[in-house]
């Protein structure tokens, strides 16, 4: 029994990326000449469609609601480019880890495509498939989780989310969205992964947008 256990655990994760709580506190580094490289890729914009929202009605779906307004503003700022393009790994290296073998400028102009693995025929779209649910475990840190390439949904933790103010929120729809696109991470301390460094940026900037009401 515990080595079908084991594997059925192995199995899973191989279907499936499972988020661990996400830490707002880390904080990325940019590179100085951020904006001046950013001037070199085009600015995209994108739409940020709520196809579906499975969530209880209440302030927690209220607040889910404003999360994704937010999204909206920040991945259309020239702030959001900005950083996704000067984005600092640990090493001081311009780059993400798990990329797809693309530069920090591919992978904003991938991103503001839209293409989600499921979702080829919207281009330009961030489409959001969102799906409350209760994990079994009580005290489970997993915030949420998607399946790469056989659902368009993300599913997140009720336990969770219904503390979690909206930039939390807005952090990890960005994040578990990323994951719809096809990047992964190797563990929830990859924080250079694509969806962990853009998830705590969305983070960052939410905040931003919370205190000045918009975003450059």
């Amino acid at each position: 029994m515990k080595y079908l256990l084991l594997f059925l655990i192995s199995f899973s994760a191989k279907a499936m990326q499972i988020d661990s709580d996400m830490k707002l506190i880390y904080q990325p580094e940019f590179s100085k000449n951020a904006r001046e490289l950013a001037h070199d890729t085009p600015t995209k914009y994108i739409d940020v469609v709520a196809e579906e929202v499975i969530f209880p009605r209440g302030s927690a779906r209220d607040r889910m609601l404003n999360a994704i307004e937010m999204v909206s503003e920040i991945v259309n700022s020239e702030t959001f480019k900005e950083m996704v393009i000067g984005y600092l790994n640990e090493y001081g290296q311009r780059s993400y880890t798990r990329n797809e073998g693309l530069s920090n400028e591919e992978v904003y102009l991938t991103l503001m495509e839209g293409r989600e693995v499921l979702d080829q025929d919207t281009p330009g779209e961030m489409n959001l498939y969102i799906k409350r649910y209760r994990p079994w475990w009580p005290w489970s840190k997993v915030i949420g989780y998607t399946k790469i390439g056989k659902s368009k949904y993300m599913y997140v933790n009720w336990r969770k989310y219904k503390y979690f103010d909206s930039i939390a929120m807005a952090s990890n729809i960005v994040h578990e969205w990323i994951h719809l696109m096809g990047f992964r991470h190797d563990s929830a301390k990859d924080h250079d992964s694509v969806p962990y460094a853009i998830g705590y940026i969305t983070g960052r900037l939410a905040e931003q947008y919370l205190e000045d009401g918009y975003i450059r």
